[in-house]
């Protein structure tokens, strides 16, 4: 009995080890290029296609290079060049909790953010950068770090959707920020008035947040399909998704993917998707 009692608390460690684990589990690497590492403690090691990324990672982009991440709370964070960011906290449990903390520490990324939202979304979904907080609710932005010092700025540009900034120091000044519209913030100081973004601001900040060919000289042979319900099979388009679904993945047609539609609301049902795959990319 006392060695059936053993091997029963050995089991029972077991389990909270592994239920620990899969709770600090946060993303995948699902496309990178050049040279991208995790900071994890003490340790830093370089990213590969599919690496884990957990709560407490930062990972950081070197010269002519960049990332892409999905996380399990529905985003997706693109990191350009010279680019630091680190995951302070990730929950997500739809329907009943979630609690996203991301700080930019330098450089630019972008977000793509759905997911269930409960009652008070922008305290649920948080990116930092300097002193200024972005409180998210379903919507689709850039972030960028100017400077150093009493000189440094986080810039902030909406692509789709709204999204919510304050002061760290100033919780209760919120200011909202629209679509196509920008605002960039003094370290230190409360968020002013937003601004309309220009095409010609745009193609900045959308400068090297693109990844080309992936993480393969072959990358270009596999090809994505995914089939939204009610639209028909895309043709091969370059990207492999239907017209208008390349930024964004929502167009006049087809709000399925606009993330504004999933605050609120339990997250929907499977998407029907369709992968078709060179054989070569599965050895």
């Amino acid at each position: 009995m006392k060695i059936i009692k053993s091997w029963a608390g050995l089991s029972l460690l077991v389990l909270v080890a592994t239920a620990a684990s899969a709770q600090d589990w946060a993303g995948k690497i699902t496309e990178l290029e050049g040279q991208v590492s995790i900071v994890r403690g003490a340790q830093t090691m370089p990213v590969k296609m599919n690496s884990t990324v957990l709560a407490g990672d930062q990972i950081v982009t070197a010269a002519n290079s960049r990332v892409k991440i999905w996380f399990r709370d529905q985003s997706v964070i693109t990191l350009a060049e010279k680019s630091s960011f680190k995951v302070e906290a990730l929950e997500y449990n739809p329907g009943v909790n979630r609690k996203s903390i991301f700080r930019l520490v330098s450089g630019k990324a972008k977000a793509m953010v759905s997911g269930w939202f409960g009652p008070n979304p922008e305290q649920q979904y948080q990116i930092k950068a300097l002193s200024t907080v972005a409180g998210v609710r379903g919507c689709e932005f850039i972030i960028q770090v100017n400077g150093e010092g009493v000189d440094a700025s986080a810039l902030f540009a909406t692509t789709g959707g709204t999204i919510l900034l304050w002061d760290v120091n100033h919780p209760e000044t919120k200011v909202s920020l629209p679509a196509n519209f920008f605002l960039e913030v003094l370290n230190g100081q409360i968020p002013g008035i937003p601004k309309e973004m220009t095409e010609e601001l745009l193609k900045l900040l959308n400068h090297g947040l693109f990844l080309t060919n992936g993480s393969r000289s072959d990358r270009d042979s596999l090809i994505f399909e995914i089939v939204p319900p009610d639209l028909p099979i895309p043709g091969e388009d370059g990207f492999g998704l239907p017209p208008g679904l390349g930024s964004g993945l929502s167009n006049e047609n087809n709000n399925y993917f606009n993330p504004q539609d999933l605050i609120f609301q339990e997250p929907p049902g499977f998407t029907i998707i369709t992968l078709r795959i060179n054989e070569s990319d599965l050895k």
